[in-house]
């Protein structure tokens, strides 16, 4: 067979070749859109499987849908009917070959059926179980739950919207496939790319260009390939392509792409392939050359947009590509994410020496282009020309006066030979230069149809749309001489040439950009210089608003003198603005629009500096109301301004560039969205702040300054948690950490007149302590200072009661905010936010002034509880028994009447137990004893010396607090309700203007109450109150800002494929006879405590290793039938001495039960880079651990250990959900270890080692979202390093082998249990059990 594998890649070799420029491997970009239908096109996997994924969540729902009720038995028995049917078509297609189909009419009917019924029968049941609740209660359990039909209609819905996503379903069907685009826009380098991924994964394919087959003479595309594959015949060829449909299990993907440049080809005729099943067929074509497919009906077309969603990615590929330095501010202009302009771009500025982007006016870019092109023409031509822009000046200058002239965009191909042929030079090569013009992409050509659909004749126009506007109106102005706002004024006075031109948004767009530049004397703009009628206009308008963005800027466009562009006349621009821009909210936002376009042009006079003055103008409340909800449509956009600006932001570029000024016009655009609503919007700007300021310290300084007055905490919030992200992430440029210390103690810290915010302060206070722990206090800050109480926080005496409260507020006005926070006294049921929220971050003050001294009780809870916990087990176990005899003889007495109890324990037996407990007691704890007895045996109980503080009354401040802030129903209640009135569970990211002003609001009592009152860190540990340290004791973060901005980028899915993990041994034996109870085939211990890596050794301090076997059905997500084998050891550091003691007590203990310590994990109170050094792991953490790190594991015995490590987890800040929802672990050394072997941290995330750099441990896997992770060290020299101190290690190994049996554990499972150490030769020895359970 010509067709087979080796004929595929020849054949894609020479399309590769003949595509030219038009391919380029170097710039490889995936457009996911078109990707989607090309996988629907050839039924591949990954659309299956997202068909497969959605179908087995209705199965699910529908095998859990159990509702039932009288009433509906026919609407129900109907509903579960379609449902299946539905089901068990869909998953019919895994057993289809790839020719078979399904009737997709009758199956969205069913479909559409099932989803009224479920929604009908959701209200209906919806309304019994609020009946019912009525009656029972907020909370009561019904009879009847409508949750799970509303789960079953919702991912019907889900199912519904992806089957009619129309054009994937009919290529799914019908796989012909038409790929439209503007020329340019990367057609030819997608379907080459595709073809070349598909051959390479050894799907079959054929691709083709169509000059490849124009050379071929004959008008049948079939005959024109078939001769290209070496066939003499059609019907060969395609008896060898049927044969291979035939044959393979995937469909054959014929493609041809640019059927335009073949206007001789019958392409009719591909009608003769459309009958061979298991065949897809992809054809491209130009935009306007639609008409050359006849049949095109019975195609699905799709069209290519270009770079939208990845504008930032193609333009940094492409800049690398053309070797131009990356730009040095983000390009947002839109205009960017087209390959054609891109290309055009680069192409005009390659050759500079100077290759950077600053904000290239649009004149200038075409200009450039035009030049460039020009030099390669001109050397393809072998002619001299006087200079290089002659072809400019006698050519493209003239063909744009021609078309200025005749009122349009197209010429004809006898016009333009007239134009060349009058230039003696040029006249010998006018056919030529035409086609030369046309390949170096100055000039388009393309068809005129007549009525009969036959091409009369070929016009053409400007390659570029924007291009071809600008050459016009530049033709235009000249050749009326317009350089003056007079000449502009007369020339527009009439109104005949915006008459007839006021739908060409683009020609008027570049009238707004030319006339400035033309009539710089004068600072003329467009729209003053034209009749007042047409000012209004919304053409004239858009055109306005899109102009600013491609005002030059730069060089010719920057007046040195006055520091601003030359083109641009900032008062006229503001005045128009005002003037005929302030009619709608959408007006607004089409300003808002423009300014974040242009935010971070550093020379712009409406960049981030304009932008930041109108926003500051207006107070919180007014801001608000229209602000939040521009930021919501504008970020919902593909290619927005903000989301360009935060992803250039978070990306490695802003490192290196040397412009400051750009930096801060950056980072005030950013600043402002951290006032948002959008929880992912604002925490995306924070780390995109981060980042950005990482390497430019000292410009943060400046941004704060700008902002430490914004009347928006939360903007000032954040802008302080970014800088401690900043400093933690870079502590090493100690002058701009310097500076950032010294600007925060002294307007923060020493400004006593501040606004109280727990958050503030916390931030303020994390990063003063962090440059005192890195450079020591050399800058002379007062640490009493920096943490509470600051006595000029006052206690508010002003609160509102409630009854004054429900007046004003208990209404429909102000039921969002009062049934979100008014808890308790309020009478809110649900006020998820006063009970859940409020309640979580104050209940642990006390009722006792910071003024009132506390007297200390002579017996105090916390020697009682280390008395308690002293105990050994024997001892535990014995008062167990006393306290279960005590409280059944207390139980027999007072229900012996009722025979509830028949047995009575009697006295004597109480008795005698205690006396077995107190005769187990040493001297020393029977001394201790005595002094607690009555509270040991329950005869007494330890009294709060406090009352908690009263919650209703910070809610009560907080509700007066919100209303002071400015929420209104006006302003606001619109917003809010649109946001629903979710809180706990929320499952959008966007909360209420209402909630955000409690969050403010909370804050501030916060701090206020911190400052005043008493506070108690862990009652069961100490209940004495104290002072109020800091936010971190009540985990009131709401993120941490000190995770890589980086390393959340770039954090991948989990990872199911963890075989090559270099540090676990390999695990394939899921096929091994009654492997469920089989030890032979697991890992010995040994082989996962100790690796080899570059031939070295490394042993691990904590290790989980964790393989999984395939799940029974892959294709749905919610299959968890799989075998799994997991090992856990952890390491601890003991004594020498105590090594066979500890072996022989690790023989009969079941680790499961934590009989060793487990490393702790408070990540919700304590920043990753606090671990473990700072006063917030100080107060928070260490406090739960003894003082020297040794451990007794079983007090019956002498033993201690030191557990090695600590853990942070990316799911300790719930409110997170961009760090919460990466998975990230990082183990790292505990800080007795530390101290015992002087660890310390390094540069890079999860890497540590000793001062002297002997000891080197690290995690694996620390930039890999993997089930499996470690803590690993070089063992010679720890070992080394142990020894010296008469120490050594020891492994306790826990495992299991189990089958999940979706979320069940089947029948039995095998555990292993253990302990490992090191021989005399630092051997590791295993001393592991395998037990059935």
């Amino acid at each position: 067979m010509k067709l087979d594998t080796q004929a595929q890649k020849e054949r894609l070799k020479r399309a590769n070749n003949n595509a030219g420029l038009r391919y380029n491997r170097d710039i490889n970009l995936e457009i996911k859109n078109i990707k989607r239908n090309l996988q629907a096109l050839n039924r591949e996997p990954e659309y299956l499987a997202e068909l497969f994924k959605l179908t087995y969540k209705a199965k699910k729902e529908l095998l859990f849908f159990r509702t039932s009720h009288p009433d509906k038995t026919e609407e129900l028995k109907q509903l579960h009917k379609n449902v299946k049917s539905v089901i068990d078509k869909l998953l019919s297609l895994k057993t289809k070959s790839n020719n078979e189909n399904i009737s997709w009419s009758i199956l969205t009917k069913k479909l559409k059926i099932a989803i009224k019924l479920s929604n009908d029968l959701y209200w209906f049941f919806r309304d019994l179980q609020d009946k019912e609740r009525q009656e029972k209660g907020e909370y009561a359990k019904t009879s009847i739950e409508a949750g799970p039909t509303w789960s079953l209609y919702a991912v019907l819905r889900n199912l519904l919207d992806f089957i009619n996503n129309g054009v994937k379903i009919k290529l799914f069907t019908i796989p012909r496939m038409i790929l439209k685009g503007e020329a340019g826009i990367g057609k030819t380098h997608l379907l080459c790319d595709y073809a070349n991924n598909r051959i390479n994964s050894g799907k079959p394919t054929l691709i083709f260009l169509s000059d490849e087959l124009a050379s071929i003479e004959d008008t049948n595309p079939v005959v024109c390939m078939a001769k290209l594959m070496g066939y003499t015949t059609s019907a060969d060829f395609l008896k060898d392509l049927r044969s291979l449909a035939n044959s393979s299990p995937e469909r054959v993907c014929l493609i041809i792409d640019a059927i335009n440049e073949a206007d001789a080809i019958k392409w009719s005729q591909l009608s003769e392939l459309f009958n061979i099943k298991g065949l897809s067929l992809v054809i491209s074509v130009r935009n306007d050359y639609e008409r050359m497919i006849p049949n095109r009906r019975k195609y699905s077309t799709v069209e290519h947009f270009g770079f939208s969603e990845m504008e930032w990615d193609a333009t940094s590929t492409f800049f690398k590509h053309y070797k131009m330095k990356l730009p040095e501010i983000p390009i947002i202009n839109p205009e960017f994410r087209n390959p054609l302009f891109l290309m055009i771009f680069c192409e005009a500025y390659k050759g500079e020496t100077d290759k950077t982007f600053k904000g290239k006016g649009a004149t200038h870019v075409f200009e450039q282009y035009v030049i460039e092109q020009s030099k390669k023409i001109v050397k393809e031509l072998n002619i001299k020309l006087d200079n290089k822009n002659y072809l400019w000046w006698n050519v493209i200058k003239q063909i744009g006066i021609w078309m200025g002239q005749n009122k349009t965009s197209v010429i004809s191909r006898y016009n333009i030979l007239r134009i060349i042929e009058t230039d003696p030079k040029l006249s010998s090569h006018a056919s030529e230069l035409l086609k030369l013009m046309e390949k170096y992409g100055l000039l388009l050509k393309y068809p005129r149809y007549g009525k009969n659909s036959k091409r009369i004749e070929y016009k053409y126009k400007f390659t570029y749309n924007r291009f071809s506007d600008h050459l016009i109106v530049r033709s235009l102005l000249t050749e009326n001489k317009i350089n003056s706002e007079v000449s502009a004024q007369r020339f527009f006075a009439d109104g005949k040439f915006l008459d007839e031109n006021i739908n060409n948004i683009g020609l008027l767009e570049a009238l707004s950009i030319q006339i400035p530049e033309r009539c710089k004397k004068d600072k003329a703009e467009f729209v003053w210089v034209i009749p007042e009628k047409y000012r209004d206009d919304y053409r004239i308008k858009t055109a306005f608003l899109n102009s600013i963005k491609w005002r030059d800027v730069e060089l010719d466009g920057f007046d040195k003198k006055t520091g601003k562009a030359s083109y641009i006349n900032e008062s006229q621009i503001r005045k128009y603005i005002s003037t005929y821009m302030n009619d709608s909210i959408y007006d607004l936002y089409e300003v808002m629009d423009c300014l974040f376009d242009v935010s971070v042009v550093p020379n712009h006079p409406l960049n981030a500096m304009r932008l930041h003055e109108i926003l500051s103008g207006t107070n919180l409340a007014e801001r608000d109301s229209w602000f939040q909800q521009y930021m919501l449509n504008a970020t919902s956009e593909q290619g927005n301004a903000i989301s360009r600006i935060q992803s250039w932001s978070i990306s490695r570029l802003p490192r290196d560039i040397s412009d400051q000024k750009a930096i801060l016009l950056t980072g005030i655009a950013l600043a402002w969205t951290l006032s948002s609503t959008e929880n992912n919007l604002r925490d995306r700007s924070t780390r995109a702040l981060i980042q950005l300021f990482r390497y430019h310290q000292d410009v943060l300084v400046k941004l704060l300054e700008i902002f430490i007055n914004v009347d928006d905490p939360y903007i000032v919030e954040r802008l302080f948690a970014a800088t401690y992200g900043v400093v933690s992430l870079n502590p090493h440029d100690k002058a701009g950490f310097q500076s950032l210390v010294l600007w925060i103690y002294k307007n923060h810290f020493l400004n006593k007149s501040r606004r109280p915010d727990a958050l503030l302060d916390d931030y303020a206070k994390g990063l003063i302590e962090l440059y005192i722990r890195k450079y020591k206090n050399n800058i002379h800050v007062d640490l009493n200072k920096i943490k509470p109480p600051f006595t000029y926080y006052k206690f508010p005496n002003d609160i509102p009661d409630i009854d004054s409260l429900r007046r004003e507020y208990d209404n429909n006005n102000y039921c969002l905010i009062w049934r979100s926070l008014m808890y308790g006294e309020g009478g809110a049921a649900l006020a998820d936010f006063g009970n859940y929220t409020v309640n979580f971050y104050l209940s642990e003050f006390t009722n006792i002034p910071l003024s009132k001294n506390l007297l200390s009780p002579n017996t105090s809870r916390k020697d009682f509880n280390r008395f308690m916990k002293s105990l050994s087990k024997k001892q535990k176990k014995l008062l167990e028994e006393y306290d279960s005899k005590k409280l059944s003889n207390r139980l027999s007495f007072n229900l012996i009447k009722s025979t509830a109890i028949k047995q009575k324990i009697s006295d004597d037996e109480v008795s005698r137990a205690l006396n077995d407990f107190e005769k187990s007691l040493s001297s020393s704890k029977k001394r201790e004893y005595k002094k607690y007895k009555l509270y040991v045996v329950g005869e007494k109980t330890f009294t709060k010396a406090f009352e908690d503080y009263d919650i209703n009354i910070a809610r009560r401040w907080i509700m007066d607090r919100v209303i002071k802030l400015g929420w209104s129903p006006e302003l606001h209640e619109e917003y809010d309700r649109d946001r629903g009135s979710f809180d706990r569970l929320q499952n959008s990211s966007v909360e209420r203007i209402g909630k955000k002003y409690q969050w403010i609001a909370l804050y501030e009592f916060l701090a206020m109450i911190g400052s005043n009152y008493y506070y108690v860190q862990d009652r069961w540990l100490d209940d004495t109150p104290a002072t109020f340290k800091s936010a971190y004791q009540t985990s009131a973060r709401d993120l941490d800002p000190t995770v890589d901005p980086l390393l959340l980028e770039k954090f991948t899915n989990k990872n199911d494929d963890e075989k090559d993990i270099w540090w676990k041994p390999s695990y394939s034996a899921w096929r091994t006879e009654n492997w469920q109870f089989s030890s032979e085939d697991i890992p010995r211990s040994k082989t996962i405590i100790e690796s080899k890596h570059s031939n070295k050794t490394f042993i691990t301090l904590l290790s989980w290793a964790i393989w999984k076997s395939e799940r029974e059905n892959p294709e749905d997500e919610d299959d968890r039938r799989y075998r799994e084998l997991w090992v856990r050891t952890q390491g601890y550091i003991i004594h020498k001495k105590d090594l066979q003691t500890i072996i022989d007590w690790g023989k009969d203990k079941r680790f499961y039960n934590d009989t060793l310590p487990q490393p702790a994990d408070h990540s919700r109170s304590v920043f990753l880079s606090e671990f473990p050094n700072s006063s917030a792991y100080q107060d928070t953490i260490a406090i739960y651990g003894p003082s020297d790190g040794w451990i007794n594991p079983d007090k019956q015995t002498s033993l201690k250990v030191i557990q090695p490590v600590i853990q942070y987890s990316s799911g300790g800040f719930e409110n997170d959900r961009a760090l919460r929802d990466t998975g990230i672990k990082v183990y790292g050394p505990s800080l007795p270890l530390r101290k015992l072997l002087n660890i310390q941290d390094t540069d890079s995330l999860g890497v540590y080692q000793s001062r002297d750099k002997n000891i080197y441990m690290f995690n694996p896997n620390i930039n890999e979202r993997l089930s499996s992770d470690a803590l690993l060290v070089n063992k010679d020299n720890f070992i080394k390093a142990l020894e010296k101190k008469d120490l050594t290690i020891i492994w306790s190994v826990l495992g299991e082998k189990l089958y999940h049996n979706n979320g069940n554990y089947a029948k039995q499972r095998l555990e292993v249990q253990g302990i490992c150490y090191l021989d005399d030769n630092g051997e590791i020895i295993e001393d592991v059990r395998y037990e059935v359970r």
